[in-house]
């Protein structure tokens, strides 16, 4: 606030069925000139051949990335030049040898693509995370069109059959039964291929193999059923059975099975051709012909709607999806590149160089492609990164906003506002900026659309005083912004949604300065500065629950990542009260220099960032020392913010109109970046660059009831909220839960992680194994039974019911508690054996009267 005024291209080719022409699909797969997207009416749009440059390549001026609704189906409009946030492509090349490398796929850290350096074609593997590259194949036979998932990899081999390695045992399997099998893809402990039977005239249709239960199925009896691609339980597959010239030129559909229900659903109905599709989710993707060339749609199953997402002339091809990202190959600039579309974010990105990228593939934040720069074709890996994250100054005496990209430190916008800009906030998902205006008798608030920098509402408040003092709260659904004057102070609710107020409400303080919002939302704090104290506030009721003297004047405050501390910047005192949030008391009293005005904390919680407006410094507090160090900055600085890596501090210096920037590494200004007039106040967006990715562990995987199992989040990509099926009605929103399984039963888990991004879902089916411990019932035998002294005789434990302690006796007053003992009698004489074993539900004895028999 102012101080001074407050799936891969042989997945959709053509298929030589023949095995005559097996010998020779890959000669002519790599000379073949003609392309799906040049193919006339009469063609097979089902090519073999990379795809040509179409004539409307080049023209980039109708690229669109806005919303429209059209007759059922949504269409993607408006211009790219919006798009000041869209993610940045980081390239790295995979592979290096001379040979050309097709078709890649991804999954997780894997790699997975068929490789022609051996003279014949294998299927290779890159780890990321160790950065080695195998050969899953050593045969002399050809292996095309791998797909990945987890450990496991498929292929089709050259005699037409479907094959997996499996990483963890480096074992090879052949799936499919005798027939012609191509294309395959894997989910989970199902593959899927098209094909047919040996013998069977019947076609292609797509089959489904279970690993778990080793048994084949098919699913379509249309005869006419290709390309299929999986997702947990739904198949998608392009199917011709509806068209009238029955020689796959003209109507393909998209068709989808579902494995549980067993129940077949058709998803495109009209009369153009459909092809290529992929399904992550709830989401379907294929290209589409219906317009004159070839476009990108989708069909979310939840809403049942239509989406178009390509509109321009140009030939997009082959569509893959991760989460809210669709990527696909265009050639709308002349040559072939991968294009990114974010159906949350509606930001479109592509690679730049003028090469040829084709055949893309996604998973979390990483595209791979093909990519034939070095003059033969090798694999490119495109990392997705944020430009940003954003900081936004308000300019008092400019009545701006300026946007810098903290990744450069360069002002990328200035958005014109209302008079006196003072405090401001961005949502959680960086899409909106609140811009409040401590001017008594204005009380508006801007509301800015990051995507345009452009204002797009103006939110008038009636209220005695001035408006001031802006937080959002963790979902990015409420603003919470401060009211009044020295007669009282009052805290308003706006609905980020309709941007409307929901609720005024008066608090016990007069003069409020600053609002905070902990992290899961539950409380707002609020400094009263002519009270001395903090309100802690109940965002269910919005009514004060406690109150927290501090020292005089508290202006500034700031909440710890984790929710458990709270920093106050007492002006008047020369202090910075820290608040532990559980007990609602101070805890301790750091002295600073004179007048502190704001505070921030950095995402660990080590370090505590203060301004004083009169000292032109920054003063850095250690968390765990309460030791002081102190940073010349600017004239006059008042606004601070962390970045969310913690790597930087921007200080808003109103005096010299200009932001400091400080490396936390050194403490040290590294940038002093221009900007407008007075500026007062920073916000920071999250600066999410990617989708989370699911991943957990448990320990222990399998037992008896009662089963206490410890799972583990192991995500990627920061997630900020979890949730976890534990697979018997129950959930937990912990990041690493703990659970107690009472019942026998294999449980499938599932966790689904969520940050601003978007979200992702990993389920293992069957990971939790619970058997019930039942009464044990004592067995045993033992060997030798009979002989002359000293006779060693070795026991063994044949009880069941799983005990769990032992005692023997074995007749001779001597006794044992191993399970499966060994005694030597020394004396003769027939012995009587009995064995006693107990687990938690009970015990049972077996007794042998003279079971051994020792002679002299």
């Amino acid at each position: 606030m102012e101080k001074v005024e407050e799936e891969g291209e042989m997945k959709n080719k053509e298929k030589a069925y023949s095995m005559a022409l097996a010998s020779t699909v890959m000669i002519i797969f790599l000379i073949l000139v003609s392309s799906i997207a040049s193919a006339s009416p009469e063609q097979n749009p089902r090519t073999i051949a990379l795809p040509e440059i179409t004539s409307g390549a080049g023209d980039s001026s109708d690229d669109q990335v806005v919303f429209n609704e059209l007759s059922g189906e949504e269409i993607v409009t408006g211009t790219e030049s919006i798009q000041v946030a869209a993610p940045k492509i980081t390239e790295k090349r995979i592979t290096t040898n001379p040979s050309d490398q097709w078709k890649p796929v991804i999954y997780g850290n894997k790699i997975a693509w068929e490789d022609y350096r051996n003279g014949n074609v294998g299927i290779y593997i890159y780890d990321l995370s160790t950065k080695k590259e195998i050969s899953t194949t050593t045969n002399e036979s050809d292996q095309y069109c791998p797909d990945i998932y987890d450990n496991k990899v498929v292929w089709m081999d050259n005699i037409w059959d479907i094959y997996i390695y499996d990483l963890s045992t480096s074992k090879e399997t052949q799936i499919n039964k005798p027939g012609s099998a191509y294309f395959p893809a894997i989910y989970g402990s199902k593959i899927v291929w098209e094909g047919s039977y040996y013998g069977d005239e019947g076609g292609s249709d797509i089959h489904v193999y279970d690993l778990s239960t080793k048994k084949e199925s098919q699913i379509t009896d249309s005869g006419s059923a290709y390309s299929p691609a999986i997702y947990g339980n739904s198949i998608v597959w392009e199917d011709y059975r509806n068209d009238k010239n029955s020689d796959r030129n003209g109507n393909g559909d998209i068709y989808m099975y579902n494995l549980s229900t067993k129940k077949e659903s058709q998803i495109t109905t009209n009369e153009s051709t459909q092809m290529a599709p992929a399904i992550y989710g709830n989401r379907i993707m294929w290209q589409d012909d219906r317009n004159g060339n070839w476009d990108i749609y989708t069909y979310d199953l939840s809403t049942s709607k239509e989406t178009r997402i390509t509109t321009n002339p140009s030939a997009s091809y082959y569509p893959a999806i991760y989460g809210d990202r669709i990527v696909w190959m265009d050639d709308r600039n002349g040559n072939f590149d991968i294009y990114m579309y974010d159906l949350a974010t509606h930001q479109e990105s592509h690679t730049t160089d003028k090469s040829n990228q084709y055949y893309p593939d996604i998973y979390g934040d990483k595209i791979v492609w093909m990519d034939d720069r070095n003059g033969n074709f090798d694999i490119y890996m495109g990392t997705l990164s944020q430009a940003g994250p954003y900081a936004y100054i308000t300019n008092y005496a400019s009545n701006t906003v300026s946007v810098i990209d903290t990744a450069t430190n360069k002002v990328t916008a200035t958005v014109p506002v209302v008079y006196g800009p003072s405090g401001v906030a961005v949502t959680p998902d960086g899409k909106k900026v609140y811009v409040d205006v401590a001017n008594s008798g204005s009380n508006t608030v801007s509301v800015i659309d990051a995507a345009t920098n452009k204002v797009i509402d103006t939110i008038y408040i009636k209220i005695d005083g001035s408006v001031r003092g802006s937080a959002v709260s963790p979902d990015g659904k409420k603003v919470y912004m401060l009211g009044g004057d020295q007669s009282g102070s009052k805290i308003l609710v706006i609905d980020t949604a309709t941007n409307k107020v929901t609720d005024i409400e008066s608090i016990d303080g007069r003069d409020a300065a600053e609002v905070a919002v902990n992290p899961d939302g539950s409380k707002v704090y609020v400094t009263e500065a002519a009270d001395d104290h903090v309100d802690v506030i109940d965002t269910a009721t919005n009514d004060v629950t406690a109150t927290v003297p501090v020292g005089s004047q508290p202006y500034g405050i700031a909440v710890s990542s984790d929710g458990s501390t709270i920093y106050v910047a007492n002006e008047q005192s020369n202090t910075v009260s820290v608040i532990d949030t559980a007990t609602n008391t101070v805890t301790a009293t750091v002295t600073v220099g004179t007048h502190p005005y704001e505070v921030a904390v950095n995402p660990a919680g080590t370090k505590v960032y203060v301004t004083y407006y009169e000292r032109n410094t920054v003063s850095v507090i250690d968390t765990a020392t309460n030791t002081v160090t102190t940073i010349p900055v600017g004239k006059n600085p008042n606004g601070i913010a962390v970045t969310p890596d913690g790597k930087k501090v921007y200080v808003a210096n109103s005096g010299s109109n200009n932001i400091s920037v400080i490396d936390t590494a050194t403490n040290k200004v590294t940038d002093n970046v221009k900007v407008g007039n007075r500026p007062v106040a920073v916000g920071m967006s999250m600066g999410v660059s990617q989708i989370p990715v699911a991943a957990f562990s448990a320990f222990p995987t399998s037992g008896y009831s009662p089963l206490v199992v410890a799972f583990t989040d192991k995500s990627t990509g920061s997630p900020t909220s979890w949730k976890w099926s534990f697979g018997d009605e129950t959930t937990s929103t912990a990041k690493n839960p703990t659970h107690t399984y009472s019942k026998a039963g294999k449980y499938t888990i599932s966790l689904t992680v969520k940050n601003a991004a978007g979200g992702n879902t990993l389920k293992k089916s069957n990971y939790i194994n619970v058997t019930t411990v039942t009464k044990p019932v004592a067995a045993f035998s033992a060997s030798p039974t009979s002989g002359k002294a000293p006779l060693k005789v070795t026991f063994t434990d044949k009880s069941t019911g799983t005990p769990t302690s032992w005692k023997w006796s074995f007749g001779d007053k001597k006794y044992s508690t191993a399970k499966n003992p060994v005694h030597k009698y020394t004396a003769a004489g027939k012995y009587t054996v009995s064995l006693t074993v107990k687990n938690a539900v009970g015990s049972n004895t077996k007794t042998m009267s003279g079971y051994i028999k020792v002679s002299k």
